[in-house]
């Protein structure tokens, strides 16, 4: 079974599929939606508010918790999804 529809983007030329998160309406101030706020957890500026992304799957890649994306892909804070 796999859920559908699901919510993706990229990173630095992949697609990333983000397969669990929690919204929350906390709001990081002149963060353009789509940019990290922080790496732990991974926190991910939206529209109104910000996004924990707790697991994803990167293109061609098994799904993993996001905090091992964060590792293997040497993600940092300011870098953006999109």
């Amino acid at each position: 079974m796999s859920p559908w529809p699901t919510a993706y983007t990229s990173y630095r030329g992949k697609r990333l599929i983000v397969l669990d998160g929690i919204a929350s309406a906390s709001s990081h101030r002149g963060a353009k939606p789509g940019t990290i706020v922080s790496t732990s957890p991974l926190l991910v500026a939206a529209g109104e508010g910000t996004l924990e992304v707790s697991r994803v799957k990167v293109e061609g890649k098994k799904e993993m918790p996001a905090s091992a994306f964060v590792a293997g892909y040497r993600v940092t804070t300011g870098d953006s999804l999109g």
